[in-house]
């Protein structure tokens, strides 16, 4: 089972991996690393925004399926791109990881989101605010551990 610490290392690694992301640098929130500045390529940076888990309930919502949990995973995205490159790299950048995302993965999204772009001085960086969540539904018996997706 891959931790929910974890998993900013793992689709970061996992993004990397993919083709059509060299001109991209794929990092956790907040890394314990100096950063560029002013950044002089693209930047993604990922984290956990929350997790959440409850009892499973049936298809109606009228009963909780008993040994079947779920949680809601939300992981941030932020997407930093030099200002002079323009916004509009942003979309670029958004629209790539969520086709790859959407279209050719074993995480399914449930939600995915954005917000308008912003401009950061300390990198002189225009930047993309997105996430998506996923939810996962697992069983808690005793000869059962949960098997989230894996990243390979």
């Amino acid at each position: 089972m891959i931790k929910a610490s974890e998993l900013p290392d793992k689709l970061c690694q996992w993004f990397s991996d993919m083709s059509g992301f060299s001109d991209c640098v794929f990092t956790t929130q907040f890394p314990a690393e100096t950063k560029d500045a002013p950044i002089i390529k693209p930047v993604v940076a990922i984290g956990v925004q929350s997790v959440s888990i409850a009892d499973y309930e049936s298809e109606d919502s009228s009963t909780v399926v008993s040994d079947y949990r779920y949680a809601d995973q939300v992981f941030c995205v932020n997407i930093h791109v030099p200002r002079t490159m323009g916004g509009s790299v942003c979309y670029e950048i958004f629209d790539r990881l969520y086709d790859l995302l959407l279209f050719d993965s074993e995480i399914v999204p449930v939600e995915v989101n954005s917000s308008e772009i912003s401009y950061i001085r300390t990198t002189d960086s225009l930047c993309m605010k997105t996430e998506f969540s996923i939810r996962e539904i697992f069983t808690m018996s005793e000869n059962d551990y949960p098997e989230p997706f894996t990243m390979e």
